[in-house]
Formats: C-alpha cells, sequence, structure tokens
C-alpha cells in the first residue's frame, strides 16, 4: 500500500465514523470465530480483479475485524 492509498482509506473510515456508522466487522457485531463461517458461505466462483482462495477471504474478513 502507498502511503496516499492509506491515508484516503483511514479518511474514508473517520467519515463513517463521524456519522456513526460501523467501520469494522467487530462493529458489526461479527466474532472472531464466525470469519470461517462467513468464508465458507462467499462465493468466490465471481470476476474479481484477482482470483481468491477461501484463506484470502479469512486473511481479509480477520484484517476488518
Amino acid at each position: 500500500e502507498s502511503f496516499r492509498e492509506l491515508q484516503l482509506a483511514r479518511s474514508g473510515a473517520d467519515f463513517f465514523r463521524e456519522l456513526g456508522a460501523p467501520v469494522t466487522l467487530t462493529e458489526l457485531g461479527v466474532p472472531e470465530e464466525g470469519i470461517e463461517k462467513i468464508a465458507d458461505r462467499t462465493d468466490l466462483s465471481c470476476f474479481s480483479y484477482q482470483e481468491l482462495t477461501r484463506a484470502d477471504v479469512i486473511a481479509i474478513l480477520r484484517s476488518a475485524l
């Protein structure tokens, strides 16, 4: 990630926090033990920029806690 991308992501999160909206899965009430269940229900067949595996989805979701 570039410094600029990180700044943009933080600005977006700050904006939603100011509105009182959740910006993490934890703030939505998703427990860490629910991550694998979410990954199991994720459709990996849809088109994306890069092919994702179940492990990729788990890593992304954990980073969003």
